[in-house]
């Protein structure tokens, strides 16, 4: 007898797992109970039998929105909104003789209904915010942004007046900087002399940017000059150079290397012969007074760091006309129409 007894114990002992599904299980169908009750007694006072169909979609709508308001089952609750409907005289009214299949099936209806809509919503919002990024990248400010972009990386534009040897890197160059590190790591890499940069008493180290940095300016400001006369569509923007005009380049690079310092007045860089204002006083007012004021200068800053660069506009390389060392085979001219179309999404053709 005892032993039977244990066993049957042990045929109706729960294991802990077991256990925790029960007792959640019965919170769900507390869950559902109270939201299905929720329903109907809201909906008890407010409904006509009169209504007839409309009645119907008020209650399934109810049903819909709970469900997924509380992330509860459709069909459970659904089904205990019906039989307790049942119980109440004007919920009973409305269902009538309608069975309990029937009032599910027109439930899921709904549900499919509803869920459709939705979809179609997502879909609309999601073709709008396409539109609308559509309509933001066709923006003319779009091109400015990209044209800045480009500007703000020195890098683009390092060159040196001997093509052969120039650095690849900007620790090739730092390397050809140093003397010592030059004769040891690089004897064939440029020397000081092959850099494009000069001191300044007043402004100290100042680098010379390459050709086509002014030339990206000039494409900026030309679209920014039409974006301020009210221009908005990248589609409308115009080349502000004469595209009869367009040609290609007078010099190579290693000819236009060999004559600029000259050309343009530009200094030696020769730091061992100190820093004094008489040694390198008046050095940019210098290079200005040679080019007219056509090469332009300005102090970049980064994180309590300073640096002065020059560079010759766009009217002034375009004027002398040297094949561009940053974009090789290009003018001056040839490269503003690369660049208009590249950010503009045209297809000027000089």
């Amino acid at each position: 007898m005892r032993d039977y007894e244990d066993t049957a114990q042990m045929k109706h002992a729960f294991t802990r797992e077991q256990v925790k599904r029960i007792i959640l299980e019965e919170l769900e169908n507390s869950k559902v109970d109270d939201a299905a009750e929720e329903i109907v007694d809201e909906l008890e006072g407010m409904l006509s039998e009169a209504e007839g169909d409309s009645a119907l979609k008020t209650i399934y709508d109810k049903i819909f929105k709970k469900s997924e308001e509380e992330n509860l089952d459709a069909d459970e609750l659904a089904i205990r909104v019906y039989k307790r409907g049942k119980q109440k005289s004007q919920f009973k009214k409305i269902l009538g003789g309608m069975a309990l299949a029937a009032f599910l099936g027109g439930v899921q209806a709904h549900i499919d209904m509803n869920s459709q809509i939705g979809a179609q919503a997502k879909t609309a919002q999601k073709t709008t915010q396409q539109a609308l990024k559509n309509i933001k990248d066709q923006s003319a400010e779009k091109a400015v942004e990209r044209l800045d972009k480009k500007l703000s990386s020195s890098v683009l534009y390092k060159w040196s007046l001997n093509p052969d040897a120039a650095p690849e890197t900007m620790d090739d160059m730092i390397v050809s900087m140093d003397p010592e590190r030059r004769a040891k790591e690089a004897p064939t890499a440029s020397s000081l002399q092959d850099f494009p940069m000069f001191q300044d008493y007043d402004w100290g180290r100042v680098f010379m940017m390459g050709q086509s940095f002014g030339v990206v300016v000039k494409v900026k400001n030309d679209i920014q000059k039409q974006i301020d006369q009210g221009v908005k569509n990248k589609k409308d923007l115009k080349p502000m150079i004469d595209l009869d005009n367009v040609r290609p380049p007078d010099y190579s690079v290693s000819q236009f290397a060999k004559m600029y310092k000259d050309l343009y007045d530009i200094p030696d860089y020769k730091p061992w012969k100190g820093t004094s204002k008489e040694a390198i006083g008046g050095h940019i007012e210098q290079v200005q007074r040679k080019t007219g004021n056509k090469i332009k200068f300005y102090k970049f800053e980064k994180e309590g760091h300073s640096e002065m660069f020059g560079y010759e506009t766009y009217e002034l390389v375009n004027m002398v006309n040297p094949e561009l060392p940053n974009a090789p085979g290009l003018s001056a001219s040839e490269l503003y129409v690369q660049l208009f179309n590249e950010v503009t999404g045209q297809n000027i053709q000089p």
